[in-house]
């Protein structure tokens, strides 16, 4: 009751939920970048840069596929990046490499014209995967598909050791595994820095990637 008051009032004074499409756990990459740089590890910058870039990459296709296996078409993408140093580095050539992928730059405002906008969720997803997610669960996908597979903290560790990103600290403790199991969800940020961090976006659409006001970057796919 007190959910379906909240969104009428919302939808009273115009507003509307500014959802994503797109899920990533850049957040955490940067927590073992800020972790690191804490420690005075040695970074290979080369393989750090590859790897975010790799990641989002990763993530984008997969929700984009996602979003043509439960539509039928690719809408247009809202990309979810934190506020934070890796994306201060490496956006650019993010956009890069998304556009030699065949994606464009569009605003916020034309990726939330996509019908995929009027859609909305029943109840409230806990560690919610993004709108093509809720439209996945909606359409019987099963939890632990709602996701990226590196939307995992015990992933990205093992993926920044295999690729050498840090220098090995003795005291490092191993990481614990995850058991994807139908019950599966992420972790999401626990302090108060990464709620904060949170509160500003960037937003893609299949073939178009566009920058504008609430941080938000949208994309869209022409290919």
């Amino acid at each position: 009751e007190k959910r379906d008051q909240f969104r009428k009032e919302l939808d009273s004074l115009k507003y509307f939920n500014a959802y994503i499409t797109v899920n990533n756990y850049d957040w955490y990459m940067d927590e073992l970048f800020q972790k690191a740089l804490k420690n005075k590890q040695n970074i290979n910058m080369d393989a750090l840069k590859q790897i975010y870039i790799q990641i989002i990459l990763e993530s984008v296709e997969y929700y984009d596929e996602m979003a043509n296996k439960v539509l039928g078409r690719s809408p247009k993408h809202i990309l979810l990046l934190h506020e934070n140093d890796l994306a201060a580095m490496y956006v650019s050539d993010l956009v890069s490499s998304l556009k030699e992928r065949g994606w464009r730059v569009i605003s916020p405002q034309e990726a939330y014209a996509d019908p995929i906008s009027e859609y909305q969720y029943p109840q409230p997803l806990k560690y919610n995967p993004g709108r093509v997610g809720e439209l996945a669960k909606a359409s019987g996908w099963p939890q632990n598909k709602l996701w990226h597979e590196a939307c995992d903290e015990a992933y990205l560790d093992e993926l920044f050791v295999k690729n050498g990103v840090f220098e090995k600290s003795p005291n490092r403790k191993k990481s614990k595994k995850i058991s994807r199991t139908e019950n599966w969800t992420p972790r999401r940020p626990q302090s108060i820095q990464d709620i904060s961090q949170t509160r500003k976006q960037t937003a893609l659409h299949n073939c178009t990637f566009g920058l504008a006001d609430l941080h938000d970057a949208a994309l869209h796919a022409a290919r």
